[in-house]
């Protein structure tokens, strides 16, 4: 330090001291019980990183939290916690060495100073809580019969964690930056996001295409993730398979009551051309009238009479194999893998269904969950007796019975049509090499059939279902539609 420096130095130090009025040695002096004080304070704040005097009143700060000097300790009085974190414990609200009494009691408060619970603001993970959301709330806390407050702002400053797969589409068909996410996750427990494309996002061509998608959550954190887009030809005429499209429709009606006299009860109402139960494949009877086989290989329709109608349906099955395929159909139908194809194979048919219904001038279908469950439940009977049989069994469960007993062995009941029935249907399409085939292309066979387009606009069905599965191995597609007055 040179000369100037030093009386630089004692210049100021002299003006502290005229300020003060004492001498420096007692300044010195000062300035040294100060630092011992802010020594101790640390040892019984535990690691505080700050100090404010204020008033008389003593406040400490350490990572987010504002502590106000008490007997004995320190106690917040201002905290910050990321969403997402651990609910703090009382205890946490004072310094370590603070003792409780017996008798404390914490309480939660909204902006409004209405008490709120716990679970308004949290979330509980087995035996532990963590803070949720985006707010502030009050605490207060009473410790034998001291009332201690605090004020608790909960933010969010993590971005999201965020999962994307590539996304096929065909050629016209439209996507979103959504379209790729597979998972969302965000420390707030706020499922809300915004998610938007970064860069170049309309393509057309067939290929693969790369895209940069920004997600940002609530609190607009953002995180970008990159995938790929994937378009592939759209097929506009019917495909040429080989072998052809295995596809059949199948009808089933069902008697509620029979009002004609005992002597007639073989004879069905509505001037049915009898009752010869079920003929497979080959040729025609029953409600739909088909025309038999065709180049598609089309099977004919089956007609099922039951006078027991009303009781039957209510019997569920009590075997657990068919149990456990309703339960394989189940998992299938909420995989990340299906999800997206069964969006759209629903979609497609229930919106090619209805245009053919509106053609025919009979009321639209809706789309039934539980009959497209049964769908998926029918493809994987399929699966369970070898795939490569499968177009050994077009209308038949595993135990060769009727396709419309999987209606009373699940406990679905049609609705009763005018005609005092209850009416099922069944349509089956089944492609080799069926990755070239679409949704629309397989609607299209349907359409193009004169006994599966009986089932289409069928005036005694309300309703339909639709599922779609896929031999892993030869890449056969399968497609069941099911309907139901």
């Amino acid at each position: 330090m040179g000369l100037n420096d030093k009386k630089k130095n004692n210049s100021i130090l002299n003006r502290i001291s005229n300020i003060l009025g004492r001498p420096q040695s007692i300044n010195l002096l000062c300035i040294a019980v100060a630092i011992l004080f802010i020594i101790t304070l640390y040892s019984m704040a535990d690691g505080i990183k700050a100090l404010l005097v204020n008033n008389k009143t003593t406040y400490i700060y350490e990572d987010g939290a504002k502590y106000k000097e008490i007997d004995g300790g320190f106690v917040i009085n201002e905290l910050i916690l990321e969403s997402g974190s651990a609910l703090p414990t009382v205890q946490d609200y004072f310094n370590a060495n603070y003792e409780l009494g017996n008798d404390v009691k914490i309480s939660y408060y909204n902006m409004d100073n209405k008490e709120i619970n716990v679970d308004d603001f949290t979330v509980k993970v087995n035996d532990d809580y963590f803070v949720k959301g985006i707010q502030d709330i009050f605490v207060s806390i009473l410790n034998n019969s001291e009332e201690y407050s605090a004020s608790v702002s909960i933010l969010d400053t993590t971005t999201p964690e965020v999962t994307v797969s590539d996304y096929t589409i065909f050629q016209g068909e439209e996507y979103n930056p959504r379209s790729f996410i597979v998972n969302y996750f965000d420390n707030s427990s706020i499922n809300e996001y915004d998610a938007q494309f970064v860069g170049e996002s309309n393509f057309s061509d067939v290929g693969e295409h790369d895209v940069k998608i920004r997600v940002c959550d609530s609190s607009e954190n953002c995180v970008e993730v990159d995938s790929k887009l994937i378009i592939k030809e759209k097929i506009i005429e019917e495909p040429i398979v080989t072998p052809q499209p295995q596809s059949s429709a199948s009808t089933s009606s069902q008697v509620v009551s029979q009002k004609k006299p005992n002597n007639n009860t073989n004879k069905k109402p509505n001037g049915n051309s009898g009752n010869n139960g079920n003929n497979g494949n080959s040729g025609n009877s029953g409600n739909s009238g088909n025309s038999g086989n065709n180049n598609s290989n089309i099977g004919g329709d089956k007609d099922y009479n039951s006078n027991n109608i009303g009781n039957t349906n209510s019997q569920k099955s009590t075997d657990p194999a068919f149990w456990e395929l309703v339960e394989k159909a189940k998992a299938y139908n909420a995989s990340p893998d299906y999800q997206r194809d069964k969006e759209l194979v629903e979609k497609k048919f229930i919106t090619k269904t209805n245009e053919d219904r509106r053609a025919a001038g009979v009321p639209e279908l809706t789309l039934d969950p539980e009959l497209c469950l049964l769908a998926q439940t029918r493809i994987r009977e399929y699966e369970s007796i070898g795939w490569d049989e499968s177009p050994k069994y077009i209308h038949k469960r595993p135990d060769l019975r009727d396709f419309s007993t999987i209606f009373k062995d699940y406990g679905y009941v049609a609705g009763i049509y005018s005609d005092n029935q209850r009416h099922y249907g069944e349509n089956y399409v089944s492609v080799l090499g069926g990755n070239n085939m679409s949704n629309d292309g397989a609607f299209k066979l349907l359409h193009n059939s004169p006994g599966h387009y009986a089932n289409i606009v069928g005036p005694y069905y309300s309703k339909m279902g639709i599922a779609k599965g896929i031999d892993p191995v030869t890449k056969r597609l399968f497609w069941i539609q099911l309907f139901s007055s």
